[in-house]
């Protein structure tokens, strides 16, 4: 017993001097730690960068602000919310950027992941922007946690629609029952004059139980919303169903998208009409459609010619009525085209002339085209006579005899080509030996014309080129370099997005509507064929 007693004095004695030891060591840093923090403050305190003028201090925090925004990391997105990072590195810093309005003036609210905390955030951005035009994201698409939050943060948005500037809204799952969201959406946003909104983006997602629902609505020529104006609105971008119910004022559009971007169960069938309408608008410069056809049986040659003076870029996926409308389009100013998923068929010499040449044509962007025969390639070729760069994709090889390269076989002087190009990027890698004949013949056809021709392939097609011979001839990459330039990009530039239009456009935000497309898993570099809105979470 005296010895167990022991044991514990001595462990009591053992367990005191190893506390006093460690309250020592923790006086000791902690005595480091301040005379640290000293030397930071009287440094911070010489700092130069700490006695510029505010006014000075202020743009660097202004420029910092809009260079800034999201990214990607594989499959998450990640936001940089500068304006926090900023407030919150010393007391001046913060000062300074509480009093800066424009640091606050964007928004995104993500409903799947929003909480009661989030709409207060959104309240003190309100707050601070004071006047400043504002950059709102607004996604209520399923799953929602709190339906009362988000009816909450729309209310809020609603209440400054005089301070819209860049706003996009999303939600999905619903018919056009008058309980649902997308319609509560569509009659709140009805009655609202929009001063200061300059681009729009509208995703409701509807869907329609019959075939017959949808037809109810496709003679609704809008707008649905904004009735009471939105005269600064230049850009707008709706997907498939939108157009139906929520096609805001386009008077004065410069920019118009209507696109998927999922997979849908039915397409956008516009009235005859309605697709003048759009093809008519005055200002529009940069149009792009996706799975639009038009209910019509009336033959191209009896309609009469559609002048867009100022269109610019012209985007097209699957959408074959619309394609087939280049044929009575007349657009002086057109410089690009990019289609997928095309049918390139018969064109349409019309009545008042012979086929149209777009004289101002630069770039053709094409994907998974589908060819008829050679008489048509050669119709598109004169439409597109004044191209002077051109990108043929494949999703497979073994596509690209139904395309531009599978039909360039035949006589030497039957062979189309186009008399300006310069440059031709092309992704075939092993290619059939039907391609490989027909694209040899294409370019022969076309060094015979004494034109200079750059052909661009990835570094990764060019390894496969410098491998790949016939029966142990030359190889692939020798024959096609004794006919042309080679030039070889390295293939992470497939992975480089760029914006739609080419040039990007000046409305749009450094946040809201980031492009995203399934076509990044293949060509995303070529001013994304075909795009993915969504709102980034809070």
């Amino acid at each position: 017993m005296l010895k167990a007693l022991f044991r514990r004095i001595t462990d009591t004695v053992f367990r005191r001097e190893s506390d006093a030891n460690l309250v020592g060591r923790l006086e000791r840093e902690n005595l480091e730690a301040q005379a640290r923090c000293d030397a930071i403050y009287i440094s911070n305190k010489e700092t130069p960068f700490l006695s510029l003028p505010i006014e000075i201090i202020s743009s660097i925090f202004c420029e910092a602000h809009s260079t800034t925004g999201v990214s990607r990391e594989g499959n998450h997105i990640r936001v940089h919310l500068i304006e926090v990072v900023i407030s919150h590195v010393c007391r001046q810093w913060r000062s300074t950027a509480i009093g800066l309005p424009i640091l606050w003036s964007s928004f995104c609210y993500h409903g799947r992941s929003g909480t009661y905390p989030t709409l207060r955030r959104f309240e003190i951005y309100l707050q601070r922007s004071k006047e400043n035009t504002l950059e709102l994201g607004l996604d209520f698409r399923k799953p929602i946690r709190n339906p009362e939050l988000n009816s909450a943060v729309l209310d809020m948005a609603l209440a400054v629609v005089s301070r819209w500037r860049l706003v996009s809204i999303f939600s999905d799952g619903g018919s056009c029952n008058p309980t649902s969201t997308p319609e509560i959406l569509r009659i709140k946003l009805k009655n609202l004059h929009a001063p200061h909104l300059e681009h729009l983006a509208l995703f409701p997602n509807l869907f329609f139980e019959t075939l017959e629902d949808l037809a109810s609505l496709s003679n609704r020529i809008g707008p649905h919303v904004f009735t009471e104006g939105a005269p600064m609105l230049k850009s707008v971008w709706l997907n498939m169903s939108a157009h139906y119910l929520y096609l805001p004022p386009l008077s004065g559009v410069t920019t118009l998208r209507i696109e998927s971007f999922v997979q849908s169960t039915y397409s956008v069938v516009f009235p005859l009409d309605m697709l003048r309408t759009i093809l008519t608008l005055p200002y529009l410069e940069n149009l792009s459609m996706f799975e639009a056809f038009c209910d019509t049986d009336v033959a191209l040659e009896r309609i009469p010619l559609i002048t867009m003076d100022r269109l610019k870029h012209l985007r097209l996926r699957d959408s074959d009525a619309v394609f087939r409308f280049l044929g009575i389009v007349r657009a002086p100013l057109l410089e690009s085209i990019m289609c997928e998923q095309a049918i390139i068929s018969v064109g349409c010499n019309h009545a008042q002339g012979d086929t149209y040449s777009f004289p101002s044509l630069t770039s053709l962007v094409i994907f998974d085209a589908t060819v008829k025969s050679l008489d048509c390639l050669r119709n598109f070729m004169e439409m597109t006579s004044a191209v002077r760069h051109v990108t043929i994709l494949h999703s497979r090889d073994s596509e690209a005899m139904d395309g531009i390269l599978g039909k360039m076989c035949g006589p030497a002087d039957q062979i189309p080509f186009w008399p300006h190009l310069e440059t031709l990027t092309i992704n075939v890698k092993e290619g059939g030996t039907a391609v490989k004949k027909a694209f040899s013949v294409f370019l022969k056809h076309h060094q015979r014309q004494g034109a200079d021709l750059t052909l661009r392939i990835s570094d990764t097609d060019a390894m496969i080129w410098k491998e790949t011979s016939a029966r142990h001839g030359p190889t692939m990459y020798s024959t096609v370099a004794g006919l042309c330039i080679i030039e070889e990009f390295p293939a992470k530039e497939w992975y480089d997005p760029k914006p739609w239009p080419p040039g990007g456009d000046g409305v749009l935000s450094r946040r809201i509507d980031l492009d995203h497309s399934p076509l990044d898993r293949r060509f995303p570099g070529i001013y994304h064929l075909f795009d993915i809105p969504f709102v980034v979470p809070n």
